[in-house]
């Protein structure tokens, strides 16, 4: 700063002195401060010393951009194991194919997945279909209200896949049904979402029968929805269905179980099927065709409209153009027999070719009745409605069959002749405890009426002896007998 006369004459220690340059300090080196400041000599350990060491393994360096790369690499994956969940229903499906499998078919493939308006859209996510464990080479598509169809926008399968179907399943194989696992991986979620149904595989010539569910293997319709589904009851079926059916199935024919329940309600249907029993038999395997549009729609069906039989004409032409896809050759109807319990049945029965004489109806008192026929049978187990149905659908079954056919024929002919015997003994049994109850009756009436007889002798008598006036005069005369305390000697 610089300074004028005045502040020079409040100076006290004058200017500063001038150093000269001999004065001026050395600059400090890295000699000099080893030299004040000595460090610890290093250690003298040999390179050899750690080569056997398994304590101090060796380790080569690595540079910075590599320790990181390496570092990124080994880094671990957090994976989070997948939740599945069993979120809606789907409809079984049949596949016709021919015995050398150069021709295949297969009716509509249905899956619908639980739906709210609520939840987060998923339309257009892919559906990754599972056949015995093994996936589809085309995934479906997930459309509006949860429901699946293929990319073309069918519900049919497309070429590729039946020819993964028709490799992935031996044309030996005996199994009844394969599994179908439908599976919906949510977007940003470890959750999936899965419906399960199964895979029939028919030859284009085969027979069918079709069973109708509600009213026609239960006994109602409505108390059939609520005790079967609802309440577990799976025995409340008419009397002689297990076995009935059971046999038809052991000949040789195709059993189809066909119910305008809607689609929500399959799997629990298909539980109903798989848990009827009556001892020795069971209800025997065969695909369970509900109705595809929802409970909205089957309500509309069966309250509003009440024309059941379009549905199921529309699910029978299905199966049938299946067939004919597949190679079928007969020139008989695909179905031979119908069983149901409403006129809306024979109906849809009718317009698929089914003889009228085929065709069955049942009542809640299980009561079974042909549709072309005045008898009328108690219920399934009676041999007599098998007798009646067996020799109708020889000529329109397979060849193979045939004999079978002869031979329960046979059987229900001796099992009827047993089954008339036992009725003709427990009648005969029934007319003698009769006879012996009317027998001991009357003697009971006898011994009532000689007893009462007696009785009134016996009152008679004392009646006239009190009449009597030598006995009352003698009775006055003598004291002794009036005396309240009389001794007789």
């Amino acid at each position: 700063m610089a300074s004028n006369g005045d502040d020079d004459a409040y100076d006290l220690f004058g200017p500063a002195p001038v150093a000269k340059a001999d004065d001026a300090p050395p600059p400090a080196t890295k000699e000099s401060y080893a030299s004040l400041f000595p460090s610890a000599a290093p250690k003298e350990t040999s390179e050899d010393a750690f080569e056997d060491n398994p304590l101090f393994p060796q380790q080569t360096q690595v540079p910075p951009t590599e320790r990181q790369e390496g570092r990124r690499l080994q880094a671990p994956t957090y994976r989070t194991a997948e939740e599945f969940k069993k979120s809606g229903n789907a409809i079984d499906i049949i596949l016709v194919r021919n015995e050398g499998g150069t021709a295949v078919a297969s009716t509509p493939w249905h899956a619908a997945f639980s739906y709210s308006r609520f939840s987060s859209s998923t339309t257009g996510d892919h559906i990754d279909v599972f056949v015995n464990g093994h996936q589809l080479p085309i995934p479906m598509v997930l459309n509006d209200k949860g429901r699946c169809t293929f990319p073309s926008g069918q519900d049919t399968p497309p070429d590729d896949v039946l020819c993964f179907l028709n490799e992935l399943i031996p044309l030996d194989s005996k199994a009844l049904f394969a599994s179908v696992r439908f599976e919906h991986r949510k977007r940003y979620s470890t959750s999936v979402r899965f419906v399960e149904s199964r895979l029939y595989v028919w030859a284009p010539d085969d027979a069918v029968v079709v069973a109708d569910l509600d009213g026609t293997i239960t006994i109602s319709d409505i108390e059939g929805h609520i005790r079967t589904l609802r309440l577990g009851q799976y025995d409340f079926i008419h009397a002689g269905a297990c076995g009935f059916f059971w046999k038809l199935h052991a000949i040789g024919l195709r059993i189809l179980y066909l119910t305008a329940r809607p689609i929500h309600w399959a799997d629990a249907s298909r539980e109903h099927l798989d848990q009827a029993a009556q001892a020795p038999y069971r209800l025997p395997p065969g695909p369970l065709i509900t109705n595809s549009s929802g409970l909205t729609g089957a309500l509309l069906t069966e309250v509003v409209n009440k024309n059941p039989n379009v549905f199921k004409q529309n699910v029978l032409n299905a199966i049938q153009l299946a067939s004919i896809h597949g190679g079928r050759r007969s020139p008989h109807p695909v179905f031979v027999a119908g069983f149901g319990n409403r006129p809306t049945d024979v109906m849809a029965y009718e317009a698929v070719g089914v003889d009228a004489a085929c065709i069955f109806l049942i009542d809640p008192t299980s009561s079974l009745k042909a549709v072309r026929g005045a008898k009328v049978f108690e219920s399934y187990s009676d041999p007599d409605a098998l007798l009646w149905l067996l020799p109708k659908l020889k000529p329109i079954v397979p060849f193979s069959l045939r004999d079978t056919i002869d031979s329960y024929i046979a059987h229900e002919i001796v099992e009827a002749e047993d089954r008339n015997a036992a009725r003709a003994l427990a009648k005969a049994k029934a007319l003698e405890a009769q006879q012996r109850a009317k027998a001991l009756e009357v003697q009971q009436r006898a011994l009532a009426q000689s007893r009462s007889l007696s009785r009134t002798v016996s009152s008679s008598a004392s009646a006239r002896q009190d009449d009597d006036p030598t006995t009352a005069t003698s009775r006055s005369t003598n004291p002794v007998a009036q005396h309240p305390n009389r001794t007789e000697l």
